[in-house]
C-alpha cells in the first residue's frame, strides 16, 4: 500500500489543557497493488490489506493507523490498471480514497501508559492498551527501584510504581522497526493503580 496524505489532512486536535492531542485524522490517496486472484472481490482483499496496516507505523503517513473509514474508490480512477503481461507477476493498481484515525506521538507530548513490566533497570508501559513504552532508571528522578518489593518508590513512599500502575510521562523519543512503534519516556507522575489487568478495550480515537 502506497500512501499520499493530501494537503486538506486536518491538523491534530488540542486537549483542553491545551497540549496537542497523539491523535489526528487525515484524508489518504492510496495505492494497493494486487495480484490477479484479487479479481474474485476487490474490497475484500483492499479491506484485508487495509487490516494489516492498522496499529503500525507508516513513514508516509507520520503516524500508526488505528482506524480507517470511508474507503472507496479515488475520484476518476473507477478501473484498476494492470502492469505486468505475465499473468503469474501481473499485478493490478486500485486507486483507494479513505480517512484514517492515526496515532502519531511527537517528543514533549505528556501519554499515560499502564505499567507491564518492572524491572531494576526500567519499566515497561502499555499506551492506549495498543503501543509499547518504557522508562529508563536514568529518566525517573528522584523514583528508585526497591528490589525488596519489586517497585519503584521515593523514599518517603509517596510514589509507588508496580504492575498496573497508571504513570503520566513526558515522551522523549521514539522508535520504529518493521511498523512496530517503540516509544521512551521520562516519569512525571502516577496517575492511577488498577487492581488487574484491564479486560476491556481502551477508548481511543481521532
Amino acid at each position: 500500500m502506497t500512501t499520499t496524505p493530501p494537503s486538506s489532512s486536518k491538523k491534530k486536535k488540542r486537549k483542553k489543557s491545551g497540549s496537542p492531542s497523539s491523535f489526528k485524522e487525515v484524508a489518504l490517496h492510496a495505492r494497493f497493488s494486487l495480484l490477479p486472484h484479487a479479481l474474485d472481490d476487490i474490497r475484500i482483499h483492499v479491506f484485508g490489506l487495509l487490516q494489516d496496516a492498522l496499529m503500525r507505523y507508516n513513514e508516509q503517513i507520520g503516524g500508526a493507523p488505528i482506524a480507517f473509514s470511508d474507503i472507496g474508490l479515488a475520484p476518476g480512477c473507477r478501473h484498476g490498471r494492470v502492469y505486468g503481461i505475465d499473468p503469474q507477476v501481473a499485478h493490478i493498481f486500485v486507486e483507494v480514497r479513505l480517512k484514517a484515525c492515526v496515532f502519531c506521538p511527537e517528543p514533549s507530548q505528556h501519554l499515560v501508559g499502564r505499567v507491564t513490566k518492572v524491572g531494576a533497570d526500567f519499566v515497561s508501559l502499555l499506551v492506549y492498551g495498543q503501543f509499547n513504552a518504557s522508562i529508563a532508571s536514568g529518566n525517573f528522578g528522584d523514583v528508585t527501584y526497591d528490589e525488596a518489593t519489586d517497585r519503584w518508590t521515593r523514599t518517603d513512599e509517596t510514589v509507588s510504581v508496580q504492575l498496573n500502575t497508571r504513570i503520566l510521562f513526558e515522551l522523549l523519543r521514539f522508535e520504529t522497526q518493521s511498523g512496530i512503534l517503540a516509544m521512551e519516556g521520562k516519569f512525571i507522575r502516577v496517575v492511577g493503580q488498577d487492581d488487574a489487568e484491564p479486560s476491556n478495550g481502551h477508548r481511543v480515537g481521532c
